[in-house]
This record gives structure tokens, sequence and C-alpha cells, in this order.
């Protein structure tokens, strides 16, 4: 109360101070105050009939044009009151705004909503936060000599970074792709304005070395949605590749021991963003998985994922939209989890699709829990019941653990009209769950789902909000869904997670089906264990489904053996092992693909590839007339234009300097005996240096032929199992190829 009379207090200060005198006010003790009510709760309470009168008339003043002389004083005035996306159009531009307010002012358009309340906020926030990422681009980014100074923007932009968090875009089916990559733009730009080096070209990888190199970097292995998703990346991955953890912290967390223990390293980051950046770098990485969310807010691994560190660097469920970032080459997705024909367009990665569903979990080596807490108190597991919760054993009870931010006004609709439909029928939630916040406004959030039960005449005893502490770990919160009927998924972001332990409980699944990752993938867990009946394809069907299960008894044993028989024969979203091994194939052509990329960019392949095994260490007399020979043959040839000459060297005798000198003696002596000197202007000559197994094999198939000399070098061409390879002499070069 006291906060709430001090904002109202507080804005009609503003409102009295002239113009000329808010800057001195803001600087002062009522901008300090300001600023605070800013940070508390009092933003979540509706304003009083009274306040919205006139709060009506400052939003009025504030959307004409030209600006009213008192535009400032107004604007502060609303600010503890309304979101920036709450007051109209005309409130994103920043140089409309003095210098001395715009960085909190900038602070103040990134506010985001803890949660939506209204129908069609979640839609109007996210039109409203597109526009604003869309301006600071045009901003910082395509009109960097604006208004404001060098300083001014780079402050803004560490601004931008700080306290933009894109959570509130999540709720909703739109193509984010052009605002996630001119956030990754933006950020870009601000970590090279501080002199970070995004762009780094890793050489090949080391002949000798025999394995993929996989890179996992986290901001930790502690038990949360991200790690459990993670591990049956490399829980049981191929001997094939070598598995290298990377953390920002390091905690001891027998979880955290576990992940160690399926991979060959495990290294705590240091310190600092260059440093980190560096190291990784050094370690040489051809496959490195971002398994935490880097789509959220600009964390430390998001700053991280702007560099190149890796050949190849990739992520997946654990960041729910495009990271927009360029140096992020594929997102791992899966065939049931986005449908839409037009998937890649939401993706500026791209998009690979797995077999079924993008998503499986492991939970590692975790002991089950004896016990459970309920209302702060630690009691045996039996004893929590519907009796302990004062929910009646007749009651159908209907559940979901999907977070406070998932729960749209839209999705409370439709759980209420289910609710309404079913006689009997009680509504259990878990919204508070650790993966998305450690802070809840707790009291304004049960207060809308109490308004909106009673605006149904809905009884109070319909709605249980479990809030329990400590936190209910895995199988505790399996208790109490065995005391529930049906789990209600989220929609338009649903639920992925947090369905494994309804499941695993045998609780029938109500799930829609959208068409794009976030919005498809409980859809596409169910489909992966044949649960069809359980997936709406529309809203509508959704409730039905819903209403369905609640009023028909039979229909619901039917479904919960359904859903029982199914996770009872090891499902693949709980099976690292065939995760593991579609995950080693994809990774292999991966790097493979990488490999050939990598070997025509610097062998300068074309279409035609021939090789040659010379033996350096014969004389230098019979070495230039054979490579004369060679490279005439070469440079007459009716295709020449589209053909690589390329020539191994031993690493013995002759490095690559001493070969190219005899090229170029090569070169000049041909030139001064043939008439026909343009034949050599277009000729292409590569030196293969020592490649290791994996490299020639990928060599292998982009070469022709063999070109047979005089005197070759035998063990290398042993070595490179090279015999396979189509071979001819030189004098019958000029029928081959044409």
């Amino acid at each position: 109360n006291n906060l709430l009379q001090a904002r109202q207090h507080i804005a009609r200060l503003w409102l009295k101070i002239p113009e000329s005198k808010l800057e001195i006010a803001f600087s002062g003790l009522l901008g300090k105050v300001h600023r605070h009510l800013l940070t508390t709760d009092v933003r979540f309470h509706e304003p009083t009939s009274g306040e919205q009168r006139w709060l009506a008339e400052v939003v009025s003043i504030l959307n004409q044009r030209p600006r009213h002389s008192q535009h400032i004083s107004r604007l502060l005035a609303i600010m503890p009151y309304y979101r920036a996306d709450q007051i109209g159009p005309h409130t994103l531009d920043i140089t409309l705004v003095p210098s001395w307010l715009r960085t909190n002012y900038l602070q103040y358009l990134l506010t985001t909503p803890t949660f939506f309340s209204q129908i069609g906020e979640a839609g109007n926030y996210q039109r409203y936060y597109q526009a604003l990422v869309s301006y600071l681009h045009h901003l910082f980014v395509q009109n960097p000599n604006g208004a404001s100074d060098m300083l001014e923007r780079k402050t803004l932009a560490s601004q931008f970074q700080q306290h933009g968090n894109f959570i509130p875009l999540y709720f909703n089916e739109a193509n984010l792709k052009k605002t996630y990559v001119q956030r990754a733009e933006i950020l870009s730009q601000l970590l090279t304005q501080k002199g970070y080096a995004l762009d780094y070209e890793l050489s090949m990888p080391p002949a000798h070395r025999k394995k993929v190199r996989l890179g996992v970097l986290a901001a930790n292995f502690l038990p949360s949605a991200e790690t459990f998703a993670a591990l049956p990346f490399y829980e049981y991955l191929s001997r094939d590749f070598e598995v290298i953890l990377y953390s920002l912290q390091q905690t001891d967390h027998p979880l955290e021991h576990y992940c160690a223990s399926c991979a060959s390293g495990f290294y705590r980051l240091p310190d600092g963003m260059a440093e980190r950046v560096s190291f990784l770098r050094s370690q040489d990485i051809d496959i490195l998985l971002i398994a935490t969310n880097v789509t959220a807010v600009a964390n430390d691994i998001c700053l991280l994922a702007l560099h190149r560190l890796a050949r190849i660097q990739l992520t997946s469920g654990g960041s729910v939209v495009t990271t927009g970032m360029p140096h992020m080459d594929y997102y791992i997705s899966g065939q049931l989890t986005d449908l839409g024909e037009n998937a890649q367009d939401h993706y500026c990665e791209t998009l690979l699709r797995l077999e079924g569903t993008a998503h499986c979990f492991s939970y590692g080596e975790q002991p089950p829990q004896t016990t459970v807490s309920v209302e702060r108190a630690k009691i045996d597991r039996t004893t929590v019941n519907r009796q302990s919760l004062n929910i009646p054993e007749s009651s159908i009870v209907f559940t979901s653990g999907a977070n406070l931010f998932k729960i749209t006004p839209e999705l409370l609709e439709m759980w209420v009209s289910i609710i309404v439909s079913v006689p009997q029928s009680v509504l259990m939630l878990f919204p508070y769950g650790p993966n998305w916040s450690r802070n809840y406004p707790k009291i304004s959030f049960t207060k809308l789902l109490e308004q909106r039960f009673h605006s149904q005449g809905i009884a109070p005893e319909c709605l249980r909000i479990v809030d329990p502490e400590p936190v209910l770990n895995r199988d505790e919160l399996k208790v109490y869904f065995q005391m529930a009927d049906i789990y209600l998924d989220s929609t338009p972001f649903s639920g992925t997670t947090s369905l494994i332990e309804p499941l695993e409980v045998g609780l029938p699944i109500v799930s829609y089906q959208g068409q794009y990752f976030r919005s498809a993938m409980g859809a596409a867990i169910l489909k992966s264990l044949d649960l069809h009946d359980l997936v709406g394809a529309s809203f509508e069907e959704y409730i039905q489904k819903a209403i369905a299960l609640g009023t028909n008894e039979q229909f619901r044993a039917q479904i919960k053996h359904q859903v029982r028989v199914a996770m009872s024969q090891k499902p693949t979203v709980l099976d690292s092992r065939i995760y593991a091994a579609q995950i080693g194939d994809l990774f292999n052509k991966l790097f493979m693909d990488k490999l050939s990329q990598s070997l025509c960019e610097i062998l300068r392949l074309r279409a035609i590839n021939l090789i040659a095994f010379p033996d350096w260490q014969q004389s230098e007399d019979r070495l230039l007339k054979d490579l004369m020979e060679l490279v005439w043959a070469i440079a007459h040839h009716p295709n020449q234009e589209s053909m690589t000459l390329l020539l191994v060297l031993d690493g013995t005798v002759v490095d690559a300097e001493g070969a190219s000198l005899a090229l170029s003696s090569v070169a000049m002596n041909l030139m001064m005996e043939d008439d026909d000197t343009t034949a050599y202007e277009e000729l292409e000559i590569s030196l293969v240096e020592e490649l290791g197994p994996a490299q020639w094999q990928v060599l292998f198939h982009q070469i022709q032929g063999r070109i047979i000399l005089k005197k070759e070098n035998q063990d290398v061409i042993a070595a490179a199992n090279a015999y396979n390879l189509p071979a001819s002499k030189i004098e019958t070069l000029a029928t081959l190829f044409c």
C-alpha cells in the first residue's frame, strides 16, 4: 500500500515540475525513488479507477503529434503505471527524449511483463518488441552515425545487452527470424566495438587426430532442463568422438560428475570474455554444441556463441527459436517438431531434422528421493495425497507443470472452459518451477487466476496452486502427479521436460499440434510414443479431448493404459543410446562435409581433380623431367580450365616451399619452350601435405583419377590407400576426362 501511494504521489509531482527543472529533479531524490519504483512489484498492480481517468488523459497527450510541451513530465509520471507497449506507438524514438533520460528510458522500453493478463496482450507485446528491436537495429547498426554520438550509442547498446529479455516473444507462433538476426547484429557490433574479434579461421584438423572432437558448452551441468536435454548428445556417443565439456562453473554436483564421466575432459572456463574465447579457440574443436539457451537473454554463453569458436557450431532444443547468429551453423530439430514446409524460413541456421522428435532426455544417475516438502514441512511421501491438499477423492483433477510465463490469458481461457465443462473438476498447477526464474510475482498471478475462476462462477476450491518449499525434485513431483487424472500441456509454447514426469506416472497428456518448434514440442513427444489421440490439431480440439478424458472414465482408463504401455517400452524420448546413434551419424556427416568444404577451398579443387605421388627423393633432374611431362599434359588437356592437379608431398626431403620452387622452375622452362604460353595461365596445381585417414577419405571422394609417374613414392600411396583410385599414365591423359 505504501508503494502504491508513493507511485501516485511521485506521478503527481512529475506533472507539477516545469520541463526546465526535470533534469535536476531526476538526478535527485525524486529520480532515485522513481527508479526504485520501476524495479518493484508495484508495476504489476492495476491503477485505481480514479488513477485510470487521469492516466487516460496522459496517454492521449503522449500520443499527440507534434509533441506536447510537457511530454517528458507526463512520460515520467506514467512509467510506474504502464509498460511502453501499453502507451502507444510513439514511445520508441529515443532521440526525442533528452540525453539525461535516455539510458533509463531504454531500460523502460525494454521492460518485459512477468506474465500476460489480458487477451491479445502476448501478441501485442510481441509486435511491440519486434518493432523496438528493429528500431534499435536501425539506430545502432544501420545508422551508426545518427543523432547520438558514438559513446552514447555504445552505452545504449550495452543497456540492450544487459536488459533485453526475449522470453515474452516465445508465446506465439510468429516467425522471429528477422528479430533474432537484428538482435545478433546489435550484440555483435557492441562486442566488436569493445575490441573482440568475432571472426576466426580454424585450420584443418591435425593429421594425427583420429577422433572428431565434440565440445559441449554450457553455463553449468547442474540439474536443469538444459542439462537433461544435452546429456543424450554425448552420454553414449560413439568412441569415434572425443567429448569435452566446457562450463562457466564447476560445482562438484553429482550430476556434473556423471556428465564429466561421459566425456574425455571437463574444463571450467577462465574468467573474462577474451580469456574464454582464447581458451576455446585453442582447444581446436571440430563440433561445438551450445547447450545453454542463448535466445532468452544475452548471457555469457550467448556472447561466447557470437564468436567463431569451432569448425562447426550448432544448437538444439536448449534454444527454442533461431539464434540469429552468423556463427551458428546448424539447428537440430526433428521431423515431428518442425512440421511446416517452410520451417527453414524460421531459422538463420541450416535446419537439420532428426527422425521423430528433436528431444531426448537423460537424468544421469540420480537416486530417488524419499521425502516431499508440503507447505515448508518435510513429511513422508505417503502422506501426500488428495486429503492433504483438500481435494475430494471424487474430483477429476486436471494438472499442469507449465511455468507461469507459459500460462497466457488465451491458454487460461481454454483451461477455464475445460473446468466449467467437466463436473467436479479441479485444476492443480505447479507454475513456479526453477528452470525459468527464482523470483515470481506470486500474489499478482494468483489473484489473476482466482479472478478468472470467479468470473466464470467456478468455486475457489476448484483451483489449487501448489508452491512447496524447497522446490520439488522429479520424484517428489511425480507423487503429486499420481493424484491427478489428466495433464494439460501449455500452448502455444508447449512443454518438453515438464511432460516426462506425468508420462512416467501414466497420466494422459493433452497437447496442441503447432507447425513449428516451440508450438509442436509437446505433440511431437506424444506422437513419438504413438499417442496420437492426445494431440489436438486446433485449440477447440484440444479442449474437446480434455473434456472427453474428464467426463468419460472408460476412455480415460484406456488412454492411461496406452500411456503406461508406451512408457514401459523404453521410449525414444528417454533412450540415449538410440539418440546417440542418430546424433553420431549426423555429426560424422557434418564433420565430413566440413572437411570436404575445407579441402575444396584449401586445395582449390575443380570439377576434375587428378592426383600424383612424385618421389621427391629422386634426383633433381629426374624429378623435374617427370613434373614437366605431367604439367605439360595437364596444361594442354581440352578441359584444363576445369582441372586441378594435386601433387602429394612426403614430408621428408622436400617441403612445401621447396616443392613450390621446383614447380616454378618447371613452369618457367615450359613457357620458354612452348609456343602456347596461354595454356599455363589457368593452370591450377595444389600441393598436398600430411593428411589423416579421414581427410584422405574425404579428398578421394573429390578425385577423379591418379596419374602414374615413372617414379612414385609407393609408401605414401600405400599409406593413403590410393591404390584403389582409377589410375592412368601421362601418355593417355589427353584422351581421358574429356
